[in-house]
């Protein structure tokens, strides 16, 4: 199954436009983490969530908040904040946010591609666009 990547900034550490505190973030991402392990953990094939953070929140905060199913792999990246520059805005930190967790993560590499999706906001079809994109590749990705 190829890994679905999650980005996500907890704390926006007082970023402009930023609507929510970092608290009511974190459960936006735990809520998403949620409905993605329940939707997955019914599904045929295993599934691996990968989670990048990069704003250096504790990652027991949030892991120890999601449910457990052994068909659903939560691989948490904790990405170091020095990396991202938040002069630079959102756009470059997102772009840089996705080139360190496919440097970093093991479920991107040994599969060598990956679903790029929101942290904050579940897609409630994600199984379904999934499994399209299986049939249509018969089963396999090229790269």
């Amino acid at each position: 199954m190829i890994p679905i990547l999650l980005t996500a900034s907890v704390d926006t550490r007082g970023m402009k436009g930023a609507k929510f505190t970092a608290k009511e973030r974190e459960k936006m991402y735990v809520d998403t983490l949620n409905y993605y392990i329940k939707l997955f953990g019914s599904e045929k094939y295993d599934t691996t969530l990968v989670f990048a953070e990069n704003s250096g929140w504790s990652s027991g905060s949030i892991v120890n908040q999601l449910y457990k199913n052994d068909k659903v792999t939560v691989e948490y990246l904790s990405l170091a904040l020095s990396d991202f520059v938040q002069e630079k805005g959102k756009s470059y930190n997102e772009m840089l946010l996705i080139d360190k967790a496919i440097e970093k993560s093991s479920s991107i590499k040994d599969n060598g591609c990956f679903f790029k999706v929101t942290g904050r906001f579940p897609i409630a079809n994600l199984n379904v666009l999934v499994n399209e994109v299986y049939k249509i590749g018969g089963g396999k990705i090229l790269l």
